[in-house]
């Protein structure tokens, strides 16, 4: 590779290689370089906002589908408390916290058995084998693009929402 200089750099999506013909003024391959990072950088952004917009929207998916679940078993569970035990401990014990008793606390909720419910929208996570944990944001817009993915289920689907307003 004679008549050609091999430059180095660093990128938002890691290392890369530059070649010049051999005469290129430092300013000129400095300035191919910025031209390079700023595509670089910017299809970064994109990628991460786009991917981040999805998991947000599985989120909230999945966020709406465990909720009703949630719900209807809290539900069950203040109209019988007398057949869930432990709401009545967890309430002792949030009792004997406030007036101190941190350890006798602790004690009655470490009898207190953990209820078991199939969570549907992270169970549907998991058989496709989506981990939003593993998917974090690497942008201050990705970030902000997950957030707003977070909501879009509620806003298609909410009263008022895109859906409702388009079936009518």
């Amino acid at each position: 590779m004679s008549g050609l200089i091999k430059i180095e750099f660093k990128t938002d999506q890691g290392d890369d290689v530059e070649f010049f013909p051999e005469g290129t003024s430092n300013a000129e391959m400095r300035e191919r370089i910025a031209e390079i990072k700023a595509a670089k950088s910017q299809k970064s952004v994109v990628e991460d906002v786009a991917t981040q917009v999805g998991v947000g929207a599985a989120e909230g998916v999945t966020g709406l589908a465990d909720a009703a679940v949630e719900a209807s078993d809290l539900i069950m569970q203040l109209q019988s408390p007398m057949l869930n035990p432990g709401l009545v401990q967890n309430a002792a014990a949030s009792v004997l916290d406030f007036v101190g008793a941190n350890e006798t606390a602790e004690q009655i909720r470490q009898t207190v058995t953990p209820r078991e419910y199939i969570k549907p929208g992270q169970a549907a996570l998991d058989a496709v084998g989506l981990d939003p944990e593993m998917i974090q944001p690497t942008t201050t817009l990705g970030s902000g693009a997950r957030t707003v993915g977070n909501f879009l289920p509620g806003v298609a689907s909410g009263p008022g929402g895109l859906v409702r307003r388009f079936a009518s």
